[in-house]
C-alpha cells in the first residue's frame, strides 16, 4: 500500500525524444503567424437611450447608419459555410445601476415594427448578468446584505451581443425595437444609458 501511495504522489515519469521532422518549423510559423482571425470592429452608429428598467420594459431606439457605411451594414448576413469569415452585426449596451440586482435581464431586439410578441428565443440578443458589479466599491458606504454602493454612486457596465441572426440587416431600418425583461432582480433598477450598432469580421 505503501509504495502505491509513492507511485502515485511522486511518480517517475519519462518522455520518449520524438526524432525533429522538416515540417514542424512550418507548423510552429504556421501557429504565430495566425493568432486571431477577428478584426477591428467598424463602428455604425450610436444612440444614447436613458431608458431605465425596473419591470419589462420596451422601448424603440433610432440607430441612424450613414450613407458610406450601408453597405457594410448590409454585409452582416448569416453565413452558412463554415470556412467564411463574415461581417457580424453587433450591439454594444451600456448600463448603469446603483445597487446590484441578483437575477439577470434578458435584452430582445428586432428590426423595428415587426409583428408578433418580442419576447421570443429567435429575438433574444443575450441576457444583462450584474454578478460582481458592486464588489469594488467594498469600503465604507458598503453595506453588504443589500449589496448597495457608497451614496450617489453608479457603476457602468458594458454588454456586447452578437446581433446578426435576430436582426435583418439588409432591411434594416434604422430602428430598433427592444425589450428588457428582468428574472429575480427583486425590482431593482437599472438603467440603459447607450447603445451602440457596429460590424466585425469573426
Amino acid at each position: 500500500m505503501d509504495s502505491a501511495y509513492a507511485l502515485a504522489m511522486r511518480p517517475d515519469y519519462r518522455y520518449d525524444r520524438l526524432p525533429a521532422t522538416k515540417t514542424t518549423p512550418a507548423l510552429v510559423l504556421l501557429a504565430q503567424g495566425r493568432p486571431n482571425q477577428s478584426t477591428a470592429p467598424v463602428t455604425l452608429t450610436t444612440a444614447r437611450v436613458g431608458k431605465a428598467v425596473v419591470k419589462t420594459t420596451s422601448f424603440t431606439v433610432s440607430l441612424p447608419v450613414p450613407a458610406p457605411k450601408t453597405t457594410l451594414l448590409k454585409s452582416a448576413t448569416p453565413q452558412p459555410l463554415a470556412n467564411a469569415r463574415p461581417q457580424r452585426l453587433r450591439l454594444r449596451v451600456e448600463a448603469s445601476l446603483s445597487k446590484e440586482p441578483v437575477g439577470f435581464y434578458a435584452l430582445y431586439v428586432r428590426n423595428q415594427g415587426g409583428s408578433g410578441p418580442l419576447a421570443v428565443q429567435q429575438h433574444l440578443a443575450g441576457t444583462l448578468n450584474f454578478f460582481g458589479a458592486t464588489h469594488q466599491h467594498q469600503g465604507a458606504g458598503h453595506d453588504m446584505g443589500g449589496m448597495a454602493m457608497p451614496a450617489a454612486s453608479r457603476f457602468t457596465r458594458t454588454f456586447v451581443f452578437d446581433i446578426t441572426d435576430e436582426v435583418d440587416a439588409t432591411r434594416f431600418g434604422q430602428k430598433l425595437d427592444v425589450q428588457v425583461i428582468p428574472a429575480g432582480t427583486n425590482g431593482v433598477p437599472i438603467t440603459i444609458d447607450k447603445l451602440t450598432l457596429f460590424t466585425q469580421a469573426s
